[in-house]
């Protein structure tokens, strides 16, 4: 690829999700000095150029005509709406360990409650980006990618090529994670499709207005319904949870391996007791009677995708804070219900011990001030954290001291362990005290870091990273720490104040992480 051949492209998209090209007017975009072309692609009309910011300037000017389909009838309160209805309904059937329906139709006390948690983008450091070289015969692409094969598998559909015609060059910088796995490759097909024709290679640079706002692809949308009760020694007995959310696996190609008898495994990951599919590890916990559905609405505008940690983002959440809300039913300390249900669990068990030694759990704290915890199995690696907050009377907060316990088998580099928890924490915590995205009449409604809210560097604790000693194979450590930070911090702001939230972010219930 030689860099003095090489065309810029910016795309101008629909704002509003599902919208079609139905003609565009170029004529002020082509009077920019230095565009070479305006063309229509399935995301929109690029423009090309000799550099990025003409291009990018070409690509406001163009005037285009929008069939909207029903697009603009989407938004996450209508998705909110439909989710909580159909989590009254029964869903498929994902585990049922002893009889949770009986025990909780004759139980006098039944804890009941309903956790949402919204869209998430990944709002990454370096927007998405892809070059693209298309001749008759071959195509090149360079591009920091997850997912090459499934790239060159949909780059190759664009353009009526054989795969074997397409090669996919991955570069070493830029963030090959996350984002850039995408099930529909949209920002790689992009590139293809605005090189097609143009006899030497396009690059695509997004915006990250583009990324967060017109993107689409996030971290679903998910309610949780659950409903649980507690023996007579006030411990968890039985557990009912209904999971709604947009399946990211169905009907991709890894439609077989990660969907069970209809159902989304990274759904429901975090919630089972039991392996299920490929994931062969449990919650760790063993409550008597546990009843797990789910539902899988239809992917309707939103392309649902993964986030760090993928289902433990909204598992996590949902499961850990009702198990809080049991211990606090039977009159228990959290610590004391999560040692109890994992105590035959080899790994989890002496892991909580960990916790409660390192994070004085038992210390008393002053008013205003809480204490909270969570845990989790990812991918294998127990983890947990103690979390400790302090909540003014106007709801401001902050969080003083963050303590957390891995079990990753053999530490083959700690300082790169700590690293990688420390960055996991920092998206957590990030997450359930700002993330959120809203769409009202198909439009998104963040576009950048203004309101999109990224966690400062003051707003991060510091974080006491303790590992596990252990001869046991690696397990990992890439994403486990984001699954326990953000229900440790609802449930020490709970602590704190009395008052559990349920909704998330922490931010619009009044709790804002002081700036």
């Amino acid at each position: 690829m030689c860099s003095s051949d090489l065309l810029y492209g910016s795309i101008k998209r629909p704002n509003v999700f599902k919208s079609k090209v139905k003609s565009f007017d170029a004529r002020a975009a082509l009077a920019v000095p230095g565009v070479v072309k305006v063309k229509a692609i399935d995301a929109g009309v690029v423009a090309l150029a000799h550099d990025y910011w003409t291009a990018q300037k070409a690509a406001r000017l163009i005037d285009v005509t929008w069939d909207e389909g029903d697009g603009a009838s989407l938004s996450t309160q209508a998705f909110f709406n439909d989710y909580r209805a159909l989590s009254q309904t029964p869903g498929l059937l994902a585990e049922d360990i002893g009889d949770a329906e009986r025990i909780l139709g004759q139980a006098k006390d039944v804890v009941e409650a309903v956790y949402e948690m919204p869209y998430l983008a990944h709002a990454t450091m370096e927007p998405m980006n892809c070059t693209a070289e298309v001749t008759d015969t071959q195509c090149n692409i360079w591009v920091g990618t997850q997912y090459q094969s499934n790239d060159r598998t949909l780059a190759a559909k664009a353009l009526g090529f054989d795969e074997s015609q397409v090669v996919i060059h991955r570069t070493l910088m830029g963030g090959s994670f996350g984002r850039r796995a995408s099930k529909t490759a949209d920002y790689v097909v992009e590139a293809v499709q605005a090189a097609e024709g143009e006899g030497r290679p396009v690059q695509i640079i997004w915006s990250r207005e583009e990324d967060i706002r017109q993107g689409g692809h996030y971290r679903p949308l998910f309610v949780h319904r659950l409903k649980g009760c507690v023996d007579d020694s006030g411990f968890p007995l039985a557990w009912h949870q209904r999971v709604v959310g947009q399946s990211i696996m169905q009907h991709t190609k890894h439609d077989p391996a990660y969907m069970v008898r209809g159902m989304d495994i990274y759904s429901l990951d975090g919630c089972l007791q039991e392996p299920f599919g490929v994931f062969p590890y449990g919650t760790s916990y063993q409550i008597p009677h546990h009843r797990i559905e789910s539902h899988n609405p239809p992917k309707v505008g939103v392309y649902p995708h993964e986030w760090r940690a993928v289902g433990h983002t909204h598992t996590g959440m949902a499961y850990e804070c009702f198990l809080d809300e049991l211990a606090h039913q039977g009159g228990q300390d959290p610590m004391d219900v999560r040692l109890k249900l994992c105590a035959e669990h080899p790994r989890m068990r002496p892991l909580l011990d960990k916790l409660r030694e390192v994070s004085d759990w038992g210390a008393p704290m002053t008013a205003g001030r809480g204490r909270g915890m969570a845990a989790r199995i990812y991918s294998v690696s127990p983890i947990a954290n103690a979390v400790e907050v302090t909540v003014a009377d106007d709801g401001t907060y902050t969080v003083d001291r963050i303590v957390c316990v891995v079990d990753c088998g053999f530490a083959v580099n700690p300082l790169g362990v700590e690293s990688q928890i420390h960055g996991g924490i920092m998206l957590g915590l990030n997450a359930v005290a700002f993330g959120a995205i809203d769409i009202s009449e198909g439009q998104v409604r963040q576009s950048n870091f203004h309101d999109y809210l990224p966690l400062r560097f003051h707003q991060m604790p510091k974080v006491e990273v303790h590992i596990m000693p252990s001869d046991a194979p690696p397990t990992g450590v890439g994403e486990q720490s984001t699954t326990a930070i953000g229900p440790a911090v609802a449930n020490a702001i709970f602590n704190a104040t009395g008052d559990r939230v349920r909704q998330f972010p922490l931010a619009r219930h009044g709790y804002v992480l002081k700036s």
